[in-house]
């Protein structure tokens, strides 16, 4: 009886493990993805939606730079590639500004990306090219 209670435990906590994932419901949860230049980064969500992310270049940085005071903040354009389930895109995305033809989102394939923002600050001190980094915020309909 004890090793029926036992392959009974092993069993359940089997198809408990199997059940629980990190994968995210893109339909009820927007994920955020950070990734730096030159790089890329793969998630698989749920559904079986697997999205390669490569943040590909920055394209513009015309923000206000760094210790500086402007009437304008500017905006900076990154190209970001995305491949789901084996199909590339390419995107362009602006920063978040005020000016509304300049898109910081796009939808591809029923799921949304928008460019929630780009560090370093225009003109930090001491950083790089290759110290860019972008923070995608992406979600699902």
């Amino acid at each position: 009886m004890k090793k029926v209670i036992v392959v009974f435990a092993l069993i359940v906590g089997l198809i408990a493990c199997e059940k629980s994932s990190n994968q995210i419901d893109l339909s009820t949860t927007t994920d955020s993805v950070n990734i730096a230049v030159g790089s890329c980064t793969e998630k698989l969500y749920s559904s079986n939606t697997r999205i390669k992310y490569c943040f590909d270049s920055l394209l513009n940085d015309s923000r206000c730079p760094y210790n500086a005071i402007c009437i304008w903040g500017g905006y900076a354009k990154a190209r970001v590639k995305v491949t789901i389930n084996n199909t590339q895109h390419t995107l362009e995305l602006y920063t978040p500004n005020i000016l509304s033809n300049l898109k910081a989102d796009t939808t591809v394939s029923g799921i949304q990306f928008k460019l929630e923002g780009i560090t370093p600050e225009n003109g930090l001190p001491n950083s790089t090219y290759d110290d860019y980094r972008i923070i995608l915020k992406v979600k699902g309909y």
